[in-house]
């Protein structure tokens, strides 16, 4: 399937859908675990992976932080990045038109498209996302444990064509490729969520795909959803199996099989290319969050998604769990 049918089939969705016409909006809540998050992957025609996260939270002293990270994995394997916070007062939504969420020197602008950019100085990148952002949610996306303790997601855009503007230590380029948008709210610390979560966005070489998982505690069955690019719509996962298996230089290898709407996949680990732990190097505050937290570490992964057919798509695979 062409990636032009692909959207089209997209948009189609969305005019059957009735979304929030603000899908930039935050919507604080009062616990301390509150987080909201905007994320913006893309996957170059290179390979170049550069991921935006644009997030607001009361974890740490005072409440309602912004945040903004900026991360690039360059296709011979050069990474950097970009990461800043800011107070309560250092960020701000309108809703527009054009909608706007501004935090420090980072913004999202939604209109016809999507527009994002983050980082400062000399470490910057620019998105302009060929689609409008809607709030879709998927199945399995909504967690309600009670007493406030929630996690919800939306997709904003599946999979759109995607032109991004870099400036970093390889100097300026521009790169086109395919960009997936989702938003994420949550006041469940990370071992209440899941054991595993694993993310697959398919938006390299192949039709496109998107997929969510989640290894949840003893007692709830495991949750997600796979989003084919000709199917219609997400649907819910109807079996899962998430398998470690020894990796390279002592780095963890996964293999994820699933099947929805009929239809099974296989998706395999390839090379990581990133580690993320956000709770470690900070000496004694360290030992504070995993009291409260405990140590989750995300691992992005260049990987494949197989169908019995044969049918092969490229992307990334994200794993988060919980680490000693």
């Amino acid at each position: 399937m062409s990636r032009v049918l692909a959207l089209a089939l997209f948009t189609g969705l969305l005019a059957r859908a009735e979304a929030p016409a603000t899908p930039l909006m935050p919507r604080p809540l009062p616990p301390e675990a509150w987080s909201e998050t905007w994320t913006t992957l893309v996957q170059g025609a290179d390979g170049t992976l550069v991921r935006f996260e644009l997030a607001i939270s009361n974890l740490g002293p005072g409440d309602q932080h912004g945040g903004c990270r900026l991360v690039v994995v360059e296709p011979d394997g050069t990474t950097w990045r970009s990461e800043l916070v800011t107070e309560s007062g250092g960020w701000s939504h309108a809703a527009g038109p054009p909608e706007q969420l501004v935090i420090g020197p980072c913004r999202a602008e939604a209109a016809g498209g999507l527009v994002v950019q983050a980082g400062e100085g000399g470490t910057t990148a620019r998105v302009e996302v060929a689609a409008r952002p809607f709030l879709v949610e998927p199945p399995a996306t909504r967690v309600d444990l009670g007493r406030g303790d929630i996690f919800d997601e939306a997709v904003l855009v599946p999979w759109a064509p995607a032109t991004v503007s870099l400036s970093g230590p390889s100097g300026p380029r521009t790169l086109e490729g395919t960009a997936s948008v989702d938003r994420y709210r949550v006041t469940l610390m990370p071992d209440q969520l899941a054991e595993v979560w694993v993310r697959f966005r398919g938006l390299g070489e192949g039709p496109p795909l998107l997929l969510e998982a989640r290894v949840t505690p003893e007692g709830r069955p495991d949750e997600g959803f796979a989003w084919w690019a000709d199917g219609p719509g997400p649907g819910v996962l109807e079996s899962l199996s998430v398998d470690l298996r020894p990796g390279a230089s002592k780095v963890p290898a996964w293999d994820v099989r699933v099947s929805s709407q009929g239809r099974e996949l296989v998706i395999t680990s390839g090379p990581q290319l990133t580690r993320y732990a956000p709770v470690e190097g900070h000496g004694v505050f360290t030992l504070l969050a995993k009291v409260m937290v405990g140590n989750p570490v995300t691992r992005t992964y260049r990987a494949a998604a197989v169908g019995p057919d044969g049918e092969r798509t490229e992307g990334f695979l994200e794993v988060m769990q919980l680490e000693d």
